[in-house]
């Protein structure tokens, strides 16, 4: 990729205005399939909201998780690349596996809330992407989505070239909620601009 950019700014080098070139990616949709949350009367601190801290009631479980979005644009982890990336949506979707004990129920989840991390050591840390408020309920949910904050560029908290977020849920069903398996599927947006001037 870069030798395929440099070669093509020293074709344009005698036209500033073309040394640089802009990409738009509308629609970036990465999945991240079959990830294990754990039970929501787990032990493991690990796994708590706020590990700080004694489990809450409601319990809150969370699951560190993070996106390979270079995996699906390369030209992010090269140079004279600056790019405006957003989040459009979030959905989590029950997989084949679904729960240890067979069900399909999501309902019991009372709030969903997508962090995007600053420090991905440090729970808590970094902004609010995407929230989910349960609405009436009657029967088994095997699938929501999450609205996103288009708003906010994570730009700044790629790393490599990868987003690391965490998934927090607030667990309200009647009993414990059991360990269950989801395919955890992101939308973006993806504006990029290539300034090959930097790669000559």
């Amino acid at each position: 990729m870069r030798t395929a950019l440099a070669a093509a700014a020293l074709l344009l080098v005698a036209c500033d205005d073309l040394l640089s070139a802009d990409l738009q990616v509308p629609a970036l949709s990465v999945t991240l399939p079959r990830q294990d949350f754990p039970e929501s009367d787990t032990t493991d601190t690990r796994y708590y909201c706020d590990p700080a801290a004694p489990q809450s009631v409601p319990p809150c479980v969370a699951l560190a998780l993070d996106y390979d979005l270079a995996g699906q644009v390369p030209v992010l982890n090269e140079r004279g690349v600056t790019y405006d990336l957003r989040l459009t949506d979030v959905a989590l979707t029950l997989s084949a596996t679904q729960t240890v004990t067979g069900d399909k129920d999501l309902s019991g989840v009372k709030l969903a809330t997508i962090r995007v991390l600053e420090d991905p050591a440090v729970p808590g840390s970094g902004a609010v992407l995407a929230t989910y408020v349960r609405p009436p309920v009657t029967g088994p949910v095997s699938s929501f989505a999450v609205s996103g904050n288009a708003n906010l560029d994570l730009g700044p908290y790629l790393d490599a070239g990868r987003l690391p977020i965490r998934v927090e849920l607030l667990v309200d069903g009647v009993g414990p909620t059991p360990a269950f398996t989801a395919d955890v599927r992101a939308g973006f947006s993806l504006e990029v601009k290539l300034d090959y001037q930097d790669l000559l």
